[in-house]
């Protein structure tokens, strides 16, 4: 392997670190055995490439390593995303008219996905919306949204000829705020007001770090490193 491996738990008598001392007196070999592994620093050293057989009188260590394996590994399972709901209290009334529709009975529910390689998830909101107005909210393409408007316009004659892309959107909001009993709770993708919940800390609440199950402290914190685990405070 080209990759040096290192022992994953420490272990009383472990010899990883001494290996080098004693590596040229050991003998070539066809098979490995170890009948005491413990933290399998000779092991890890070594990196076998015969038929190897490992043991220890301790079974929830040997129980503990025959658990490792690739479905470990973070993104071996790929097709559900991850997903952070946070929910958001005691709006000022700056806060309720900027997030209107988002929230209901006092609460505001947002949602953050991340699939597998993205590296820009998008936020969405539970809010009471109109489903029919989905497709101008989704559309990126500013003269697409016009189009989308202008052909929502002859199915809902009440709405306002608008000029812009802003003055379009706020008009759906607007109609959806006036005829609530129209439109149903969704999860809304494009919700552009939500950066602006927790003092603009929306990205920080949210964010996702992978914390390995295993990782060596000493090189964690080497240089100007901060521990994984201390993102979680």
């Amino acid at each position: 392997m080209d990759k040096k491996l290192r022992p994953i738990i420490k272990w009383t008598g472990g010899k990883y670190d001494e290996f080098a001392l004693f590596a040229a007196h050991i003998p070539k070999f066809d098979r490995y055995i170890e009948p005491f592994f413990g933290g399998g620093g000779v092991f890890f050293a070594l990196q076998p490439s015969v038929k190897s057989f490992v043991n220890d009188k301790s079974t929830d260590l040997i129980n503990f390593y025959k658990q490792i394996g690739n479905k470990d590994f973070h993104n071996h399972v790929v097709e559900n995303p991850i997903i952070i709901t946070v929910e958001f209290y005691k709006f000022s009334p700056h806060e309720q008219d900027l997030f209107g529709a988002a929230i209901s009975e006092g609460k505001m529910t947002v949602i953050r996905e991340f699939a597998h390689n993205d590296t820009s998830p998008n936020y969405s909101v539970v809010a009471k919306v109109n489903t029919n107005f989905t497709a101008f909210r989704d559309e990126l393409n500013g003269t697409k949204k016009r189009s989308v408007f202008n052909a929502l316009r002859k199915q809902y004659t009440d709405l306002p000829a608008c000029a812009t892309v802003d003055e379009m959107s706020s008009a759906l909001k607007e109609w959806e705020a006036k005829n609530l009993s129209q439109c149903s709770f969704e999860k809304v993708k494009a919700f552009f007001g939500a950066t602006n919940v927790a003092a603009g800390k929306l990205a920080t609440k949210t964010a996702l770090h992978f914390i390995p199950a295993v990782r060596e402290v000493s090189q964690d914190t080497e240089g100007s490193r901060s521990p994984a685990v201390a993102l979680l405070a």
